[in-house]
């Protein structure tokens, strides 16, 4: 997509070509995509008796708000720095649905509002280029009341505020990262088996404000293998075990906030969840900072889970994000390797927008040391090697397994030879019995014809058989009467009638 600069007297941004900017008074700006699907809105105004960023978002306490009809604002949720952001799902003037992502700032007494907004169905799709148009807004020597330039949900106004220090992985040295200064803080990698690599990061105000970027109780590396039940471990290459689920920012949340968070916390109220498209944007930053190539199969994922708890009556209001990273193929259609991380703070109202800050702050400052790359080139040749050996070991077992086998077919060979010469031997004993029945038979029934003074004939053009009085050479039988009459010679007994002759048995 190509981008162009749009500069007024009033204000400059970055917009692709094609797309149209309107000013309006008030002030408001608007940059439409060409369809007319999707929008960035910058609107300023002040404030007004009782307002704050929350009422004026949920309310509706804004110049754009008639663009959304049958508004239906979600939970506003407290930002750094005065602001606070919400999303919001409308109808168009056409009756399509719509959705829309706005973020209130306040600055003494002005107020900015930053909108993207798209149809329901394409908001994933356009939010990366409704972010950048507003990210790029530069106000100028404005008439009216806009307060400060705009800062894109992602980047919190204010994050940079708080002093920070250096943070280094205390054991190994593998990873640094910035955390406020004066906090409490702790963490390191968590490396419990070759391949497993956990860095994790806590960080605690004194007023009570907790940070966890990272888990030691939750892998960073997992597997899915479909054809075995998710949540549970699997021993994949080198007898690693990764916990197998599909490659899913959703299936993280729902195992972290099932099996981890509510052990620590107890019970909690979670709100609907959303997805972080600003969040995928930095990740994908990141892979570009660090020189790495997506495929274009590949997934980036985050989605973002708020709920409230209370403890003791001491209410607090919590934020995780989780995340997934998946080159979008399974190995032989049958296993798939990928990486997930949750991001979690704890807070009370009044601290959620500093938390949320000081987290996000904490995710752009962590870096990777040459320690940690050594980590995982020594885990990826013991992963190798101990794949070589177990290959080898299952080599030996085959060879072991083919050995037995044909000692197996070996004497199964022996035994089926000897049954069939003793099945041989039985059938030539079976067949001179049968013989000898056969001759016994002619025998007996040649006794029984000359005792009975009998001679059995065949008529083999019929297939019938006879019997008559013995004594003649020759026997025919009489087609019109069915008579037998024998001969001594082999001429038909009178050539007038028809005879057919018989065969003696």
């Amino acid at each position: 997509m190509n981008w162009t600069k749009y500069q007024c007297a009033n204000f400059g941004l970055e917009h692709p070509i094609g797309w149209q900017v309107q000013f309006s008074p008030g002030p408001m700006t608007m940059v439409s995509s060409p369809a007319g699907d999707a929008c960035a809105v910058i609107e300023a105004f002040p404030l007004g008796p009782g307002d704050t960023p929350a009422v004026i978002l949920e309310k509706l306490r804004f110049p754009s708000a008639r663009l959304y009809g049958e508004a239906r604002p979600e939970m506003a949720v407290p930002g750094p720095a005065h602001s606070v952001s919400m999303f919001l799902n409308y109808r168009t003037r056409a009756g399509l649905a719509g959705r829309a992502r706005l973020s209130c700032v306040q600055s003494g007494g002005l107020v900015s509002v930053f909108t993207s907004a798209a149809l329901a169905d394409r908001f994933a799709a356009y939010e990366p280029i409704l972010v950048r148009i507003l990210m790029s807004f530069r106000p100028a020597a404005m008439t009216g009341p806009v307060a400060a330039e705009p800062q894109p949900p992602q980047q919190p106004p204010g994050a940079g505020a708080m002093p920070y220090a250096q943070f280094t992985d205390p054991e190994q040295g593998s990873f640094t990262l910035e955390v406020p200064a004066g906090w409490k803080v702790r963490g390191g990698l968590k490396h419990p088996a070759m391949g497993d690599r956990r860095a994790w990061v806590e960080a605690q105000s004194p007023q009570g404000a907790y940070i966890l970027n990272g888990d030691p109780d939750f892998p960073q590396y997992l597997c899915h293998f479909p054809a075995n039940p998710e949540g549970v471990q699997i021993a994949v290459t080198g007898g690693t075990p990764l916990l197998n689920l599909a490659p899913s920012a959703d299936r993280v949340a729902d195992f972290y906030l099932k099996n981890i968070l509510k052990n620590r916390l107890g019970a909690f109220e979670a709100q609907p969840r959303r997805p972080r498209p600003d969040f995928v944007a930095y990740m994908r930053a990141e892979n570009t900072r660090q020189g790495l190539a997506l495929d274009k199969h590949a997934q980036l994922l985050a989605v973002e889970t708020l709920f409230q708890v209370n403890r003791e009556g001491v209410r607090r209001v919590g934020s995780l994000i989780t995340t997934a990273a998946f080159c979008g193929q399974y190995s032989l259609g049958m296993f798939a390797f990928w990486a997930g991380n949750v991001y979690l703070y704890i807070a009370p109202p009044e601290l959620a927008s500093q938390a949320e800050a000081v987290r996000w702050h904490m995710i752009q400052s962590y870096r990777d040391t040459p320690r940690m790359q050594q980590i995982v080139q020594r885990d990826e040749a013991m992963i190798t090697q101990a794949g070589n050996a177990a290959n080898a070991a299952q080599w030996n077992w085959f060879a072991g397994q083919q050995a037995a086998h044909q000692a197996q077919v070996a004497a199964g060979d022996a035994i089926m030879n000897n049954y069939w010469r003793q099945q041989q031997a039985n059938d030539a004993l079976l067949r001179g019995w049968e013989q000898n029945q056969a001759v016994n038979d002619q025998l007996s029934q040649a006794r029984s014809d000359q005792i009975l003074d009998r001679q059995r004939l065949a008529d083999d053009a019929m297939g019938h058989s006879y019997e008559a009085p013995a004594g003649s050479n020759f026997y025919w039988l009489d087609q019109q009467t069915g008579q037998i009459v024998g001969t001594d010679t082999k001429d038909p007994p009178d050539l007038a009638r028809n005879y057919t002759p018989l065969r003696r048995l």
